[in-house]
C-alpha cells in the first residue's frame, strides 16, 4: 500500500507478488494453513474480499426493486464477493495452479490432501447469491415463502471439510 492506502501496481518494488501453490490443496473461504512458497514460513492464510462481477449484479437487481437496498451486497452478502488468499509475512498473494477435486452435494471418500489421512468429508452447507436471489424473488411473489431458499440444502453450497485437521477440502456449487 502508498500512503494513500492505495495498492501498489505489480512489479513496483514492494508491492505483494503472485505465488501460484503446486498442490492439490484447495483454498476456500476461510483462511488455512498452508506453507508460504514465496518465504516458506508455515503460515494461515488472510482473506481478502473485493467487489466482484456478482455483487455489482446484485446490486442492480435489488436497485430495481428497492433502491435503498443497493447497498446490502457491499456490506452484508460476503459470497457476492470474491476471496483472495494471501501470506501475511509478506504479502504474496497464493492462487491455485491445479483444480480443486470434483466433489457432489453428499459426503466423499478420500485422501485428505492437508493430513494425508482417510477420511469421509463432513458436509456444511453454505447460502450463495443463487440463495438469495431465490428468497428474493418468493419474496416479490408468495412473501410467506420467502425463508424457503434457506431450509432446502438444494440451493445453497455445499462446502466439504477434513473432519480431523478441518482443512477445506472443497465446495460443489449448485
Amino acid at each position: 500500500m502508498d500512503g494513500k492506502g492505495m495498492p501498489l501496481p505489480a512489479g513496483y518494488p514492494g508491492s505483494p507478488s503472485v505465488v501460484h501453490v503446486y498442490a492439490p490443496l484447495a483454498l476456500g473461504p476461510n483462511p488455512q494453513p498452508v506453507t508460504c512458497p514465496s518465504c516458506h514460513a508455515q503460515i494461515t492464510t488472510a482473506v481478502e474480499l473485493e467487489n466482484s462481477t456478482k455483487t455489482h449484479l446484485m446490486a442492480v437487481l435489488l436497485c430495481l426493486i428497492c433502491l435503498p437496498c443497493v447497498m446490502i451486497p457491499y456490506c452484508c452478502i460476503d459470497s457476492c464477493k470474491s476471496r483472495t488468499h494471501y501470506c501475511p509475512n509478506c504479502h504474496a498473494y497464493i492462487v491455485m495452479a491445479t483444480p480443486p477435486l470434483v466433489l457432489g452435494p453428499l459426503p466423499a471418500s478420500l485422501t485428505c490432501p492437508s493430513c494425508h489421512a482417510q477420511i469421509t468429508t463432513n458436509v456444511e452447507s453454505e447460502s450463495n447469491t443463487r440463495t438469495h436471489l431465490f428468497a428474493l424473488i418468493l419474496c416479490l411473489v408468495f412473501f410467506p415463502c420467502v425463508c424457503v431458499p434457506y431450509c432446502i440444502d438444494s440451493c445453497k453450497n455445499q462446502n466439504h471439510y477434513c473432519p480431523h485437521c478441518h482443512a477445506f477440502i472443497g465446495r460443489h456449487e449448485n
